[in-house]
């Protein structure tokens, strides 16, 4: 789905999915129950900019490991290991290089970090992506373009400089920072983490093809082929009632809801069809 071309809603490396998706469909046609692969980032075709974030990722990564380098020099064991007889340098560009590309981890059955209820996880700190790859592939591209926003928050909280890591959070006028990192009962986890700010944009990606799932279930279960506007609307009123809206605070719950409705608006014409 291209919404982010109807609202501000952002947008995935669109190639990057295409190529996660892939490996996934390869691995899912073998006979193998778990896969490793490291895709190569290919940011072309990206409204936020091309590969030359890589570039800036990559080199990031390299100046970061670079200041680790004093420890690694007096600690033989740690020398040994991560060196492995190699130059500062070689290891350095080989860091950098990995850095380029997305690793993606891929089970066919529920494993750490992934199950039906969560079918896609990016591990922030290991800087990988987990796919249960058996998962219904409309819910798993869900899943996956979730993740894969993470990923670009990553890109840019590392390349500082782009200045658009607003893309990928609500406005600062609805920010809600007293949800991140607190330890206080009155916060129910479900709360802190639909409040993140970080969920933000990640929330509407998920309530998007969500809403678009209610919608396709009316159609069947009233059993007809098309809805009226009328009909769409009332849909749309039911779902903003759902449990996970009323948990975001309501400022950040009202834009939310009004990039859904000007998605429903750029999009009726096929919705109704």
């Amino acid at each position: 789905m291209n919404w982010y071309k109807h609202a501000a809603i952002a947008q995935v490396p669109p190639l990057l999915l295409k190529a996660v998706l892939e490996e996934i469909d390869n691995f899912n046609n073998s006979e193998e129950n778990s896969k490793v692969v490291d895709i190569p980032v290919d940011l072309t075709g990206w409204k936020y900019g091309g590969n030359e974030i890589m570039d800036g990722y990559a080199q990031k990564v390299r100046e970061e490991q670079e200041g680790i380098l004093p420890f690694i020099r007096e600690n033989e064991k740690a020398s040994t290991l991560l060196l492995e007889g190699r130059s500062e340098d070689e290891y350095l560009d080989i860091l950098a290089n990995r850095a380029r590309s997305l690793r993606v981890q891929m089970h066919k059955q529920e494993a750490d970090f992934v199950s039906k209820d969560r079918p896609a996880a990016w591990m922030a700190g290991l800087k990988f992506l987990v796919v249960l790859t058996t998962e219904h592939m409309n819910r798993l591209e869900n899943n996956i373009e979730h993740e894969l926003i993470h990923y670009a928050q990553e890109l840019f909280s590392v390349v500082k400089e782009l200045g658009t890591s607003s893309v990928f959070g609500p406005p600062r006028k609805v920010k809600t920072p007293q949800y991140e990192n607190v330890n206080h009962e009155k916060y129910l986890s479900w709360e802190r983490y639909v409040n993140q700010d970080q969920e933000f944009q990640t929330w509407i990606i998920s309530f998007t093809y969500e809403l678009e799932d209610w919608i396709k279930q009316t159609k069947s279960y009233r059993k007809i082929q098309q809805l009226s506007p009328e009909n769409v609307m009332e849909v749309f009123r039911r779902f903003i009632k759902k449990f996970e809206f009323q948990s975001i605070e309501l400022p950040k719950r009202q834009v939310i809801i009004k990039e859904l409705y000007k998605y429903l608006q750029d999009n009726m014409a096929r919705l109704t069809a």
